[in-house]
């Protein structure tokens, strides 16, 4: 309903002629939880705002593509619209910010990093960039330099960022014990040859393929059981769930909402490896 009051009131500004005001209501639609029928309007209500558009309107249309691309989790497409808006205002800070998050998600790592570094000296109050270099400092291993770089961001926005909570590996563990214990039987029953672990955040082989974000809080990796051919050893390969835990730390705030984030993710996995896709585990409360 908001949105629809949005796109109206954009349509108003195109016939008036302001196609700023327009690109601020498009704006203010990408800050409201749009699905993705609604991204998909704001990326055709910009198209519609770009054309005919003086330079510096393009480049602020082209950044609010690539922030709809990245929120429709198409980084690809994000990366093309921010280095398109960037190649008319070189030094925009959204645009760069929308650059430096669909390069991390397609886990170009060292190309984010540049990016960050600079926009960490040009926009040191975006607690986006202070986060993001925490995830890659936390990646290569400095421990010291993210923990900084977190408790920057939460510093910054504790709202959006706030500190991770943290439990150590063999507590981590048996609550995924738990969880798994607390699975129906229908669900249990084909855990016996599947190996259930944690790994502190997925690597570098797991994101090669650019089907994973590097903030996964799970993954299941195998055939599905439904899925498995009689006449294929392959198939039936021993399969794994992983279960991210600095990811998942990051994903509550409390305790128990990591506790429950948990349940929640290896329930999700088991679903994948039923054979469950993504709108059955959502219908099933799983997604």
């Amino acid at each position: 309903m908001i949105a629809n009051q949005l796109w109206e009131e954009a349509e108003a500004a195109l016939v008036a002629g302001d196609r700023g005001r327009a690109l601020d209501t498009v704006d203010e639609a990408l800050h409201q939880p749009l699905d993705e029928e609604g991204l998909h309007a704001a990326l055709d209500w910009l198209e519609t705002i770009a054309h005919g558009a003086s330079q510096t309107e393009k480049a602020d249309a082209l950044t609010l593509q690539a922030v709809a691309f990245n929120q429709l989790g198409a980084f690809a497409d994000a990366l093309t619209a921010a280095d398109r808006a960037l190649a008319l205002v070189p030094a925009a800070v959204p645009a760069r910010i929308e650059q430096a998050m669909a390069l991390f998600e397609l886990a170009r790592f060292p190309a984010a990093a540049q990016v960050l570094e600079q926009l960490e000296r040009d926009a040191p109050q975006e607690a986006w960039v202070h986060f993001a270099l925490g995830l890659l400092a936390e990646r290569r291993g400095d421990e010291p330099a993210a923990q900084r770089c977190f408790a920057r961001a939460a510093t910054l926005a504790p709202a959006d960022f706030p500190l991770a909570v943290r439990i150590d590996e063999q507590e981590f563990d048996a609550v995924i014990n738990d969880a798994i214990a607390d699975l129906p039987e229908m669900a249990s029953q084909h855990l016996d040859k599947v190996v259930i672990c944690a790994e502190p955040f997925p690597s570098d082989d797991d994101l090669q393929d650019g089907d994973l974000s590097p903030t996964v809080l799970g993954f299941f990796r195998g055939v599905p059981v439904g899925a498995r051919s009689i006449s294929s050893s392959s198939d039936h390969a021993p399969a794994s769930i992983v279960l991210f835990q600095r990811n998942l730390e990051r994903a509550a705030k409390t305790r128990a909402e990591l506790i429950e984030q948990i349940a929640i993710t290896v329930a999700h996995e088991v679903g994948h490896l039923l054979g469950l896709d993504e709108d059955d585990l959502e219908e099933r409360g799983l997604g």
